[in-house]
């Protein structure tokens, strides 16, 4: 199992971002595993391709099948406390609520690796990021 972080999903989905080609890469090598996500993923996606990409429309239905048809969709209501625990933690750090709580799902569900292009999942050392 590996859990797939929003900027993956964009970077895989958006032709001309900046992580795209690498994207196309790592999706080449978990093809056959099992992609896991959190319902936040889906909410994180389809925000920074509606409002801060400013896509049309038809790419945001393309990415909602593929998330869809592709990945496995958590549900991470119950991880929201632990989420908030681990922002006190890393509090000096500034992450986002969203990716404390990620790091609290992988923690429990013994998820070892995550591919995001964001750093500061290498604080928690039994996470290992692909990137």
């Amino acid at each position: 199992m590996i859990f797939l972080d929003a900027n993956f999903i964009i970077a895989y989905s958006v032709k001309g971002h900046k992580n795209y080609n690498r994207a196309i890469e790592i999706w080449e090598t978990i093809e056959d595993k099992d992609k896991i996500i959190s319902k936040l993923i889906i909410a994180e996606v389809l925000n920074v391709l509606n409002t801060r990409l400013k896509t049309n429309i038809e790419l945001i239905e393309k990415v909602c099948e593929f998330i869809a048809n592709e990945l496995i969709i958590l549900q991470d209501e119950e991880y929201y406390i632990k989420g908030l625990k681990l922002l006190k933690e890393y509090y000096p750090k500034r992450i986002q609520f969203t990716d404390c709580v990620y790091i609290a799902l992988m923690e429990d569900l013994k998820i070892e690796e995550i591919i995001t292009f964001d750093e500061h999942f290498a604080l928690n050392r039994n996470i290992k990021r692909i990137y």
